[in-house]
């Protein structure tokens, strides 16, 4: 194969890649979690990091109600989990820059 080849996909994670997570803003989500669906915290962080991929590859409100949460407090803490995950949404050093010089070598962006 001769010459170089040109970039066709590049596909970033969130948390950790391109934002920073913090884990202590996490972690009171989660126990918020717990308060509003009385369960134990401890439980619902167990249930919290086994859900993962449920919780993060559809609507939170989804993942939220199967945790037995009413529909009422789905929304609210729906609600609650963008508040507190908005301020967080800053990207990391280089990471703007990494983004414009990719956009300029990928043959398709979006």
């Amino acid at each position: 194969m001769g010459g170089a080849e040109a970039i066709r996909a590049v596909i970033f994670d969130l948390w950790d890649t391109l934002i920073d997570f913090d884990p202590v803003i996490g972690r009171a989500f989660q126990d918020r979690v717990a308060e509003r669906l009385g369960r134990d915290p401890d439980e619902l962080a167990t249930l919290w990091v086994e859900g993962r991929g449920r919780r993060e590859s559809g609507p939170l409100r989804d993942y939220l109600l199967e945790l037995g949460a009413e529909e009422d407090a789905a929304e609210e803490l729906a609600a609650l989990r963008l508040e507190s995950t908005r301020p967080l949404l800053k990207p990391r050093p280089g990471t703007l820059e990494t983004l414009a010089e990719l956009r300029g070598a990928v043959t398709r962006w979006g």
